[in-house]
């Protein structure tokens, strides 16, 4: 994983946002905070900042799904982007909808301790979603 200055920031903005890691849910702190990861240029932020039309960026799920890929890519396996990819193929947001593949996804992300994707897989078992119930 790179050691990059708004990675910090960006991780702490998403937890207060998805009130993750034992932190009290927060949207419009996790907000300000990816946005200023995204103005240091942490590739991430600036990625769910196109995703979810932040920080003056045009909404542009297509956009951010390949950004999200990418980082995958290039951090080895960085749990958020993973997660995300999920995300946009549960929802078919800049991707294709499909089930299976998101369940993937959020395996690989739970696997890596994100708990963000651990509840949502939680979800997918009991709803039998891209999984046996």
């Amino acid at each position: 994983m790179i050691n990059h200055p708004g990675q910090w920031l960006f991780e702490e903005g998403y937890a207060y946002y998805w009130g993750s890691d034992f932190k009290k849910m927060d949207e419009t702190r996790g907000q300000l905070m990816i946005e200023a990861s995204a103005s240091a240029g942490f590739p991430m932020a600036v990625a769910e900042c196109h995703y979810s039309g932040w920080n003056g960026l045009d909404e542009n799920e297509k956009k951010a799904f390949d950004e999200f890929v990418k980082i995958e890519k290039d951090m080895n396996g960085y749990h958020y982007a993973q997660q995300m990819i999920g995300y946009c193929y549960e929802y078919g947001q800049g991707a294709e909808k499909d089930m299976v593949r998101a369940f993937e996804w959020y395996t690989k992300s739970a696997e890596k301790s994100n708990s963000v994707a651990m509840n949502i897989l939680a979800f997918r078992y009991y709803n039998g979603d891209g999984v046996d119930q």
